[in-house]
């Protein structure tokens, strides 16, 4: 797989119709139709609600010659309502207070980075990551052989590099906020 079909399967996971992600819908014949002809067999195996926060979708690649072994990605949908937003100034307000700041008290100059990421990491850490988790749990016990990779666009991709961090896999994030700072809290 390469960066650009992981910002595909990103945008796919915007699409709010729950039924476009079943076997025939919108989005499991796109996904089909992207990666035919170049050796991979794609499938939907996992899609949440649209309204849950932090919705993931499961997509699996494995080679046309009928591999055991593959890819599964884990898609973490980013900001498209209300509540996604509430949930980035949950995860992400506390640095961009210290941004803030900064621009009247320059600390972020003058204080090494570590301090603050310290900071960061003695916030709760929100519920949004046991979701992650089982879902990979869960993945990772059905195909012990795939690679694992997380992938997500705005609030996604903060939280997929915090996931990945947490889960010790391979994470892509476009556009992703905070990861710098809160390096240590996820």
């Amino acid at each position: 797989l390469r960066i650009l079909d992981l910002g595909i399967l990103s945008s796919y996971s915007y699409d709010d119709n729950d039924t476009h992600y079943e076997k025939g819908g919108e989005v499991w014949d796109a996904t089909s139709t992207t990666f035919t002809g170049r050796g991979l067999t794609a499938r939907i195996l996992d899609h949440q609600r649209y309204d849950k926060v932090g919705r993931v979708i499961v997509f699996r690649f494995t080679s046309d010659g009928g591999s055991a072994s593959g890819t599964t990605v884990l898609v973490v949908k980013g900001s498209s309502d209300a509540f996604d937003f509430y949930t980035d100034a949950g995860l992400w307000s506390m640095i961009c207070c210290i941004q803030m700041l900064t621009f009247f008290v320059p600390l972020l100059n003058q204080l090494p980075n570590q301090i603050f990421a310290g900071i960061l990491w003695a916030l709760p850490t929100p519920g949004i990551f046991t979701n992650i988790d089982a879902i990979y749990h869960n993945f990772s016990k059905q195909y012990p052989e795939d690679a694992f990779l997380i992938t997500g666009h705005s609030l996604g991709g903060g939280v997929a590099t915090a996931a990945g961090g947490r889960l010790g896999i391979h994470a892509i994030s476009f556009s992703g906020p905070g990861s710098h700072f809160s390096r240590l809290r996820f």
